[in-house]
């Protein structure tokens, strides 16, 4: 996620159910918000699709690449970010604990995993 006073993106992880008449899911929003008049305005748009059934988990920025957690199988993908042009932060600026919440979700991937 990248933000500013007037700006923000955010990426958000569309798990889905894991119904077969009606699957949903599967995919990474990306959400381009501006605040105009006290208000912020989005315009979501897909960022990645195909991710497939109870995927994707959760998602997190860093070091300009989005890395994205696939629940049903078991990996993180990486996915890198086009540079924004505005000098917005990005979360890595924002979160001293990004690298943190990445290892959460390695390790709980680790702990789901059958051995």
């Amino acid at each position: 996620m990248a933000s500013s006073p007037t700006a923000a993106t955010a990426y958000v992880t569309q798990f889905g159910s894991s119904f077969d008449a009606q699957p949903t899911g599967g995919d990474v929003v990306v959400a381009r918000m501006t605040r105009r008049g006290g208000r912020w305005l989005a315009r979501p748009r897909r960022f990645a699709t195909g991710l497939g059934r109870k995927n994707p988990l959760g998602a997190v920025v860093r070091d300009g690449a989005l890395y994205v957690s696939l629940w049903s199988r078991q990996e993180i993908v990486r996915f890198p970010l086009p540079r924004e042009p505005s000098p917005a932060a990005t979360l890595q600026d924002a979160s001293p604990g990004a690298s943190e919440l990445l290892g959460l979700v390695r390790w709980l991937l680790r702990l789901l995993t059958p051995r």
